[in-house]
């Protein structure tokens, strides 16, 4: 592409070579994932996709994760309209 900045996306995640190989080509990655995958319990035997969330959680139906890679680490933040300043900041920096 030799372009200066890229986006790439996908709905099944990225292994951690591709995420290495996208952080040294300066190339964002952002999976789609259900909204109710974002919700985070330390119960034993909880699974989302099986139980209903509680009540007074309200998550989007799909959402979008920016995922990146560094120093053996694969992190993750939701990107909505609250987080919207990592992208921009990430186009013009």
């Amino acid at each position: 592409v030799n372009a200066q900045k890229a986006m790439m996306f996908s709905t099944c995640g990225f292994q951690s070579g591709a995420l290495e190989y996208a952080r040294s080509k300066n190339i964002a990655t952002v999976t789609f994932v259900e909204g109710k995958s974002l919700y985070e319990t330390n119960s034993i035997g909880y699974n989302g996709y099986t139980h209903a969330l509680p009540p007074w959680v309200k998550l989007p139906k799909f959402a979008a994760v920016l995922v990146s890679y560094e120093s053996g680490v694969i992190a993750s933040t939701q990107l909505n309209e609250d987080y919207i300043s990592l992208i921009k900041d990430w186009i013009y920096n």
